[in-house]
């Protein structure tokens, strides 16, 4: 499976997020580096959040509701953030290695 992402690396892009965002289109996603904890405060709709540790691999799978606070996992290195329900519709679970295709670098300054 490959899943074009949106490198967000800053403090800001990181921090926002998806937040003020449409949710990803199929088979999209943020990718925040590093990151072990997301939150939805802000937002009007449901994430899907994946925790990958450094080498790539999944460690938890979750959906998000909108002001909400996922759990710190902390072996992950990075985290996807995608539309509600897509890492369900893309058969992503634990252990799985998706491959990230960079397709845009989000660089958010204040």
């Amino acid at each position: 499976m490959i899943l074009q992402v949106e490198r967000c690396s800053t403090f800001w892009s990181r921090a926002c997020g998806l937040l003020g965002r449409v949710a990803p289109a199929p088979g999209r996603a943020l990718w925040i580096v590093p990151c072990r904890q997301v939150h939805t405060c802000g937002m009007t709709y449901a994430i899907d959040v994946v925790a990958l540790d450094r080498m790539g691999a999944v460690l938890d799978v979750r959906t998000l509701m909108p002001w909400r606070i996922g759990p710190w996992i902390w072996r992950a290195h990075s985290t996807l953030e995608l539309a509600g329900g897509e890492a369900r519709q893309l058969g992503i679970a634990v252990g799985m290695q998706p491959t990230l295709q960079e397709i845009a670098s989000v660089e958010v300054s204040r």
